[in-house]
């Protein structure tokens, strides 16, 4: 089953996400971390692991190419994935401090990272990704930023088509938007 799980910052989606694959019943549970470890994000990385603490979930931190994990590391498991805005950022501005102008690079990006999701879930015996509500603030952005919001929402409704439920959190409150749990 392929869940996705999204909501505004500080909605309880996290939290709820983690819940949700607790009550599963299915092999191992894994916490895919896309976060990259640096001292700015260093509160909100230890806050999930606090979180997730006692929960048995084998942690695999991957900030960039969900294709490297191995198909026979996650076969069978509940797999956790959190989260796709960071996943997509690093993705884009690993290697490039500028995006605009490389549409040919962001489209091939944006399929790849839904391929490797799409890729997950085939391969696990349930994926609960979240994700996040970021265009909701307005488009007074900066041409990088817009090509980022503009690919986060390709993704979004990509993987809300493709998912068998999609839950949007809103105040720790979960809203079936589409499907069963």
């Amino acid at each position: 089953m392929f869940i996705l799980v999204t909501g505004a910052a500080s909605s309880g989606k996290s939290e709820y996400a983690e819940d949700l694959v607790c009550s599963m019943e299915a092999g191992k549970r894994i916490y895919i971390a896309t976060m990259e470890r640096k001292s700015y994000n260093l509160t909100k990385i230890n806050r999930h692991k606090s979180l997730r603490s006692g929960k048995g979930f084998e942690t695999i931190e991957i900030s960039k190419d969900l294709s490297s994990v191995q198909k026979n590391r996650i076969k069978g498991s509940t797999i956790l994935l959190e989260d796709i805005p960071n996943l997509l950022a690093n993705e884009l501005f690993y290697e490039r401090k500028s995006i605009t102008g490389h549409n040919t690079f962001i489209s091939e990006t944006a399929e790849r990272i839904i391929n490797d999701i799409l890729f997950l879930s085939s391969s696990s015996k349930n994926l609960i990704a979240v994700t996040g509500d970021l265009t909701s603030g307005g488009y007074d952005h900066d041409p990088d930023t817009l090509s980022y919001l503009e690919t986060f929402g390709f993704i979004n409704r990509s993987l809300a088509k493709a998912s068998d439920a999609l839950i949007e959190v809103v105040c720790k409150i979960p809203c079936i938007i589409k499907g069963e749990i």
